[in-house]
């Protein structure tokens, strides 16, 4: 799963052997899946049981691969891939940013959380230089305390343009380049900046945070059988004969 994206049928099979686990009786006794398997995928303080969604953990160890493309750039493997797909922008965003020649001006988010592209649409389809670097627009002197962006417009503004104008270059001057170092990957997710699989697990799955009571379940020492059985309790899913009957099973007087 690290290397290849798992086959639908494969991931079926597992999530089938790991449902028959937890629901399963002895024998030939029937299985009633008492909890919906994507709320047994939830972390536990979301109310699940921490079980990987095979799924997404498959796109998050693969992921690590396009965090290595990244920052292994001298490693022999990238190297062929690079030579054999080649290599698109940097597509990488950084903060704060450095020499910029890796951050394109308006598709990356280096001005704040979202892209000067869609802060500001309107200059971005008058602007000739879409697709360029910051490096390739901003331009200082060695020695001489001149720094200066150098944008170019397919037309001039009017009167009524011109309040946008002013709030866009104020600010892409407060966010100037001032490094001299080359641009790096930080994994926003984790305070250190490096990548992590759990981390970007949890992104793709994303979180909610509904309140469940989960300190008082598996914070208390008691037995697991019967944390396991508050559980299914306090998500009102224990076998009463209400809930048999919406399972759609009869019960004989």
């Amino acid at each position: 799963m690290s290397l290849f994206k798992i086959p639908v049928s494969v991931a079926k099979r597992i999530e089938k052997l790991q449902r028959n686990f937890l629901w399963g009786g002895v024998g030939d006794d029937i299985k009633i899946p008492l909890v919906s398997w994507n709320k047994v995928c939830t972390p536990f303080t979301q109310g699940g049981l921490g079980v990987r969604d095979l799924f997404v953990f498959n796109k998050a160890l693969l992921g690590k691969w396009l965090w290595r493309f990244g920052v292994e750039v001298s490693k022999f493997w990238r190297w062929v891939l690079a030579a054999k797909y080649g290599v698109t922008g940097g597509g990488w965003c950084t903060r704060p940013v450095g020499k910029g020649d890796k951050v394109r001006f308006w598709h990356d988010k280096w001005c704040g959380d979202r892209s000067l592209k869609d802060d500001f649409p309107h200059l971005f389809e008058c602007s000739r230089d879409r697709e360029a670097f910051i490096d390739s627009l901003f331009s200082h002197s060695n020695g001489v305390e001149t720094r200066e962006w150098q944008l170019q417009f397919v037309r001039n503004f009017n009167d009524w343009e011109v309040d946008m104008v002013a709030a866009f270059f104020n600010l892409i001057h407060s966010k100037s380049p001032v490094h001299e170092s080359d641009d790096v990957i930080k994994w926003s997710l984790k305070k250190n900046g490096t990548f992590d699989i759990r981390s970007f697990y949890h992104a793709i799955r994303g979180s909610v945070s509904n309140g469940f009571p989960w300190k008082g379940i598996w914070g208390v020492k008691v037995p697991r059988r019967v944390a396991f059985f508050v559980w299914t309790a306090a998500w009102g899913n224990i076998l009463t004969c209400d809930n048999l009957c919406r399972q759609g099973i009869v019960m004989v007087g």
